[in-house]
């Protein structure tokens, strides 16, 4: 028994000091972040990882956009053969993260040129490494790519090893309009990745028209907390591509039926067996392929989705004669009889909407999940409420239609507005079915939001809600937000430089946060007015007790300075007169109008246009 004892302890001992070893290989040595110094084509290699990151040239200066477990207390030479020197001539060792310095390069000090190098390093988020025989430009939006990809942690653990996929483009706006690309990658097995539920599908979000790059996840937090069936799991990491940097992202799945996503009956898997050879066809607003039969029981599940438009899907239907848009998310090879049975279930819904009665609630809808969505839709102030990435789904042998999952909210909590809303949209004391009625821009809309406000039982429903939650919204205003970005600031850093996003407002990008925090806790105190609600949240507003400087200039270049004090707003009748032959929008910061929605966090210069 000893000598087992004695046996199980050494075997014990070899054990760990081997996983100490091979934790300290792969987290990095002294030896293991070298530079290869070639101005215009520089480069770091990292071992053991065989890891490449390319230096980005911009303005006259190379950018290095390091990965959070790399390990920099030296930069090693020894398979370059140019090297950087300080401006005292000594050689450059130690990286000086943050800031751009000058320095000399060349095989010596004597024979070396000014150079401008800079040196950033992303912080607690894993790297996701994609490698592929095409460039990321070459990258197309409806066919796939193959590729391979690796995932490290941000201690160094390989998570995943390299593993063959396709990669492709998605998304709509974020896909035509935006330097920085979405995609999609598919894999031959399902993939649990970065803890979440394995899939053989994952998304690469952009966040784009968010400067805090968090309002999707809130919305998710918001969709969790208040205990909505099927809410989208999410987290961020910095993806690089053929050693490029390619940003902050957020890796997640998208919204679809299935065993670990919406756990219902899985209507796509039954057809697979009916649409073998079948061919998609469009007839009377309808999408699908003609099968030459239908399956016994087409009720359900069906995962739909509300867009402006119809997209490349395959599957998908219109109402209202053509006004509004659903795509069918899934079953993607769904029949013309199952397009034709779910568009005919919408417009079911919609007619027993028109003519709600005050005091019943419809037969037809889950007012659990409709509450809810709307909830989170209102107190994030999404301007793409009931038009875009809007999704409901419908279970088998079930009359209810469910709201969900929430989706696609980098344009809500007033973070961006493609200039429709005017300064609306950060207005944080009305309903955002008001700001889209008042901007007339509900033509497009489904306009069943408005319809369930219009009966009393529904909204006595949402106050109840509102109210049996508020301690949810105060974590995420006071606790997550902090929590999300103290996570996330530097890759966000990093993701400014590369795609020049900083805060449209701001030039502290930090203030963004404060902002968002601001506009959140000023959300909910509108809704708990509006429901008759006396809920206790935190208000999360510090002032320092400073003043900022605010700086007015008008088209003759005329200045006025305004003393305010940190985190005042400015209301239209504090701000500077001017004659309105001179100026169409007014007043505009940023390139955003001057607003008593914005507090002064800094100082700032305010210009008429």
């Amino acid at each position: 028994m000893k000598i087992g004892y004695r046996y199980g302890i050494f075997l014990a001992s070899v054990v760990i000091l081997f996983l100490i070893f091979t934790s300290t290989v792969f987290q990095g040595s002294d030896n293991s972040f070298y530079i290869i110094v070639d101005p215009g084509q520089s480069r770091i290699e990292i071992d053991p990882y065989n890891t490449i990151i390319n230096g980005w040239d911009s303005y006259s200066v190379t950018y290095f956009f390091l990965p959070a477990y790399i390990n920099i207390d030296k930069l090693d030479y020894s398979k370059s053969e140019y090297k950087m020197f300080d401006e005292k001539g000594h050689l450059l060792e130690t990286p000086i993260l943050n800031e751009i310095i000058k320095v000399y390069v060349g095989k010596s000090n004597e024979e070396s040129t000014p150079y401008r190098v800079a040196f950033y390093k992303s912080k607690e988020l894993s790297s996701l490494e994609i490698s592929m025989d095409c460039q990321v430009e070459d990258i197309e939006h409806e066919s796939y790519s193959p590729a391979k990809i690796r995932l490290i942690s941000q201690e160094g653990g390989v998570q995943l090893s390299p593993e063959p996929v396709m990669i492709k483009g998605r998304g709509n706006t974020t896909w035509i309009e935006g330097d920085k690309k979405p995609y999609q990658i598919k894999l031959s097995r399902s993939i649990s990745l970065l803890g979440m539920e394995p899939s053989d599908k994952w998304v690469l979000i952009t966040n784009t028209r968010d400067n805090t790059k968090l309002v999707n996840k809130l919305a998710c937090d918001l969709a969790t907390g208040m205990g909505m069936e099927y809410v989208i799991e999410s987290d961020w990491v910095d993806v690089y591509a053929n050693g490029d940097y390619l940003g902050n992202y957020m890796l997640c799945h998208e919204p679809d039926i299935g065993d670990n996503d919406l756990n219902i009956y899985n209507l796509k898997k039954a057809n697979k067996a009916y649409c073998i050879d079948s061919e998609p066809v469009e007839v009377e607003n309808m999408k699908g392929f003609n099968y030459s039969e239908n399956l016994p029981n087409i009720t359900g599940g069906y995962l739909v989705e509300l867009m402006p438009f119809y997209t490349s899907k395959k599957c998908g239907f219109k109402i209202k004669n053509g006004e509004l848009s659903f795509n069918i998310k899934s079953p993607d090879n769904a029949s013309i009889g199952e397009v034709k049975y779910i568009s005919e279930y919408i417009r079911l819904i919609d007619r027993e909407l028109e003519y709600i009665d005050n005091d019943v609630l419809p037969d037809h809808i889950d007012i659990y999940s409709f509450a809810r969505r709307f909830l989170v839709d209102e107190i994030l102030y999404n301007i793409d409420t009931a038009r875009a990435s809007h999704f409901f789904y419908k279970k088998s042998d079930d009359d209810t239609l469910y709201a969900g999952p929430v989706w696609d909210y980098d344009q809500a909590a007033g973070q961006h507005s493609d200039g429709l809303y005017g300064p609306n949209y950060r207005d944080y004391s009305g309903s955002v079915l008001e700001l889209i009625d008042m901007c007339n821009v509900q033509d497009d809309r489904l306009r069943w939001n408005n319809l369930l406000e219009k009966n009393k039982k529904y909204r006595q429903y949402v106050g109840e809600l509102f109210s049996l939650y508020s301690d949810v919204f105060d974590v995420i205003i006071n606790d997550r937000i902090d929590e999300y970005h103290d996570h996330i600031r530097c890759s966000l850093t990093m993701d400014r430089i590369r795609w020049n996003t900083y805060g449209k407002v701001y030039d502290n990008s930090e203030n963004e946060f404060r902002w968002l925090k601001f506009f959140l806790y000023n959300r909910v105190r509108y809704l708990a007015e509006k429901y008759g609600k006396n809920i206790t949240i935190r208000n999360p507003e510090i002032n320092n007790g400073s003043f900022h400087n605010v700086y007015f200039i008008d088209k003759k270049g005329n200045q006025i300075i305004m003393k305010v004090r940190d985190g005042a707003c400015l209301y239209d009748e504090n701000l500077p007169p001017y004659d309105e032959n001179d100026a169409e929008d007014g007043w505009v910061t940023g390139g955003e109008w001057m607003s008593p929605f914005l507090p002064v966090y800094e100082d700032m210069k305010v210009e008429l246009w």
